[in-house]
């Protein structure tokens, strides 16, 4: 093994996994992935390995395998069990604590701006995961999307409701399924994002990301000339949108300056 991993994660669904790997990421873990419980026990082998997480049941084993594994190779090694519900989103999985990236997103939501002027789009097949998340905060609007037809939809239907009973309103548009950290960086951008957006009535406000890694799975923003400073923050024009480019093309995007898409979105109706 070429690179010094520090963290097992065996994880049956690679999106969920790629997910936790950020997450460990941000806590300090290089984390090698892996999707069955015989790939874990070889990786067992590789003595840089300090944490072991795995899904309840994998394909060809359950954690209870693992665990006699880690305890014959590797004695006292930590074993971190979680359980991912299969039919749930991966906005409403809990994968680090007490809240599920929707949670997060609420709260982060609530820091700026007043729980009962919150809309909340979500897929009516997602309604019992949301409510059931809802249940012990102020719900604010939540409008259900007859059908889930993706991320531009959802946008329009919760603007025409916004627009319908607040034709002046400004909008500030999150995401439901983003890991964020630091949480106070990003409030005091965002907010900051909402101040451009109700200053300058014509023009859509985008947050982008300096990028730390060739991330195939992410949008990327090509950004253009410089355009001005908002609370300290450079606002540039967009030059193109590069959606989930192959690692190479992340690579040439990387070296070229451009940025994540958060798909954090800030305007006026």
């Amino acid at each position: 093994m070429s690179h010094l991993f520090e963290a097992l994660l065996a994880c049956s669904d690679s999106e969920h996994g790629q997910i936790l790997a950020i997450i460990l990421g941000h806590c300090g873990l290089t984390s090698v992935l892996c999707s069955s419980l015989k790939e874990a026990r070889t990786l067992l082998s590789c003595e840089s390995i300090r944490f072991v997480f795995c899904e309840d049941r994998l394909g060809d084993g359950s954690f209870r395998d693992l665990l006699e594994s880690t305890s014959n190779l590797r004695m006292g090694l930590p074993l971190v069990v979680f359980s991912l519900r299969h039919e749930s989103k991966k906005q409403y999985c809990t994968f680090i604590g007490t809240r599920s990236m929707f949670q997060h997103t609420l709260d982060r939501s609530d820091r700026m701006i007043a729980p009962e002027r919150r809309v909340t789009v979500i897929a009516r097949e997602h309604q019992h995961d949301a409510w059931r998340q809802l249940s012990s905060r102020s719900a604010g609007k939540v409008i259900l999307q007859p059908s889930n037809r993706e991320t531009a939809a959802g946008i329009f239907l919760g603007l025409t409701y916004v627009r319908a009973h607040d034709p002046q309103a400004t909008v500030l548009i999150f995401p439901s399924d983003h890991f964020v950290y630091p949480e106070d960086a990003f409030v005091e951008m965002a907010s900051s994002l909402a101040r451009a957006a109700r200053n300058l009535k014509h023009w859509l406000f985008l947050l982008g990301a300096s990028p730390d890694s060739p991330e195939p799975e992410y949008g990327w923003i090509q950004p253009g000339a410089h355009l001005g400073w908002i609370d300290g923050y450079s606002v540039r024009g967009t030059l193109a949108f590069l959606e989930k480019p192959n690692l190479e093309g992340c690579k040439g995007a990387m070296r070229s300056g451009a940025l994540w898409n958060t798909m954090v979105i800030a305007a006026k109706v």
